[in-house]
């Protein structure tokens, strides 16, 4: 079965590393001509996916 997933990123070499240490197949794509490319992961060999979701906010003041 599998499952895929895309990711829009400054970075995408990071992303396309992370996801083909475990597994998948990459490719980049823009979806929506922002000029910002998406890192397009395919796992193939999966039948099962979480997602978890983190939200985090960073405030840095000068003391």
């Amino acid at each position: 079965m599998g499952y895929g997933l895309a990711v829009e990123t400054a970075t995408p070499g990071v992303w396309e590393r992370f996801f083909e240490d475990r597994g998948a197949s990459t490719s980049r794509r823009e979806f929506d001509d922002d000029g910002v490319v998406s890192v397009v992961a395919r796992f193939p060999a999966v039948d099962e996916a979480s997602v978890t979701v983190h939200d985090l906010g960073l405030v840095i003041r000068r003391a």
